[in-house]
């Protein structure tokens, strides 16, 4: 009987609960996680706008700024909808030149970050180098016939990474540079064997693709872990060596091809040493041949941008929003650079009502720490967004997490979400939420910040 009245009162409670407004709600929700002891030191930034009116719902420290991380990428994919198009593709065209000592090869990038994925069956390696025998068979010329590869960048500076990129990010796949010539999304496999124990060494068993071996990798302070203990390997840049990477951390025991991804620092050579494997046995890296009197052959078309945002959302690829940043960079200004895409996008922002103190970008991915946003500059965007005719695709490109369509952001010391959600009553909300200086466990502030949004639904 007692169990019985339990469960009636737990039932009751819980209608009364639900019959709060969602004001009350999510205040109740909002200041149990700001009181919460892993934010005893942290900052939150957390509003809730109607989506079809764009009335605040609930707000708490909304005009702070904090370091959004990728939820950043939400900013960059809507100005390049409105500013490049739905349907823009980048285009690489592979032009053939005769000179004296013999045939060159010109490519014309355009910033292309999709050129060699394996993520669309017409960008991938096979794919692409397919398509380059059929032009260059067409005018009766074979692999062996190819002397020089010469790459015409046409409006990119010369700087790889952003400002406040750190060290421990840019030797690893997420912290790849972005170029005028970008293949395999800038980044390869390193294969490493580990031992049975734990403190034992763990060797390089190999790379992937396999034709690449002129990397050295320092190895020495990555050991092993525990069976099963997951990926915990950091790849540095070694700054003192040409060629060479620095590893640390622990790998679990038992593999022999243990796979860490890093970033490749030199595109075009990567590229070059595909095209060496692949017969074109005679090819030297050449000069800036120039282009007049050159016969296209061969002329590559990426996927298009609502293909591009729908990977660059979905796996937070911080390299398509580099690459993204510098295209819009290029249409408004000629010149592609990080500096002159972050004007670009202040400009685009401040014009759609959100005040530039909100916005302190450096990137157009989120990966710097010392990005700054808003929780409602980003509502402001995900609210203008929504009015889009581009809407769908963007909404599709949004990933579901804790069946919710938003975007997440992750970075050392920082937590964030920024989506949309219907609620059972049919009422469509806008959110934000951005926490800094959590403590404890990522996996805890994550579940927290899971409960506060679980209230709008």
């Amino acid at each position: 009987m007692k169990k019985f009245c339990l469960m009636c009162w737990l039932v009751l409670l819980c209608s009364v609960l639900n019959a709060q407004p969602v004001e009350l709600r999510l205040r109740n929700a909002a200041m149990a996680l700001q009181n919460d002891p892993q934010l005893r030191h942290g900052q939150v930034s957390f509003v809730v706008l109607d989506a079809m009116t764009g009335k605040q719902v609930y707000a708490l420290n909304q005009e702070m700024g904090l370091a959004p991380a990728s939820t950043q990428k939400i900013f960059t994919a809507i100005a390049a909808f409105d500013l490049l198009g739905n349907e823009f593709q980048y285009v690489t065209n592979f032009s053939l030149l005769k000179v004296d000592s013999g045939n060159a090869l010109i490519i014309s990038a355009s910033g292309d970050p999709t050129f060699g994925s394996d993520r669309w069956i017409q960008t991938n390696e096979a794919t692409v180098l397919a398509n380059l025998r059929n032009g260059l068979a067409a005018n009766y010329i074979g692999e062996e016939d190819i002397r020089f590869l010469s790459f015409i960048n046409p409006g990119y500076s010369s700087a790889l990474v952003p400002d406040g990129w750190i060290w421990q990010d840019i030797g690893n796949y997420y912290g790849a540079g972005v170029h005028a010539f970008n293949w395999r999304e800038n980044q390869f496999d390193v294969l490493f064997k580990t031992g049975n124990s734990i403190g034992d060494p763990v060797t390089v068993s190999g790379f992937k693709p396999a034709y690449l071996k002129k990397f050295h990798f320092d190895n020495s302070e990555l050991l092993t872990a525990a069976k099963g203990s997951g990926d915990n390997g950091y790849i540095f840049f070694d700054p003192w060596k040409a060629n060479a990477f620095r590893v640390t951390g622990t790998l679990p025991a038992g593999e022999k091809a243990f796979s860490l991804s890093a970033a490749y620092p030199e595109p075009r050579e990567y590229f070059l040493d595909m095209l060496r494997n692949n017969r074109f046995s005679q090819l030297l890296a050449g000069g800036a041949l120039k282009p007049s009197g050159a016969q296209l052959i061969y002329s590559h078309k990426s996927p298009s941008l609502d293909s591009i945002t729908y990977w660059f959302l979905q796996k937070s690829i911080n390299l398509y929003g580099e690459a993204l940043l510098h295209s819009i960079a290029l249409k408004k200004t000629g010149t592609a650079s990080t500096e002159k895409g972050i004007d670009a996008m202040m400009e685009y922002w401040t014009a759609r009502g959100i005040d530039s103190g909100s916005l302190h970008i450096l990137d157009g991915s989120g990966l710097s720490p010392q990005n700054r946003v808003s929780a409602r500059a980003l509502a402001t965007a995900l609210l203008y967004a929504g009015k889009q005719q581009w809407f769908s695709s963007f909404y599709k490109a949004l990933p579901l997490i804790n069946g919710q369509h938003m975007k997440s952001g992750s970075i050392e010391g920082a937590r964030a979400y920024a989506g949309y959600q219907r609620a059972a009553n049919g009422r469509d909300y806008i959110f934000a939420i951005i926490v800094n200086n959590y403590q404890g466990a990522p996996s805890s502030i994550t579940k927290k910040l899971w409960t506060l949004l679980d209230t709008l639904k």
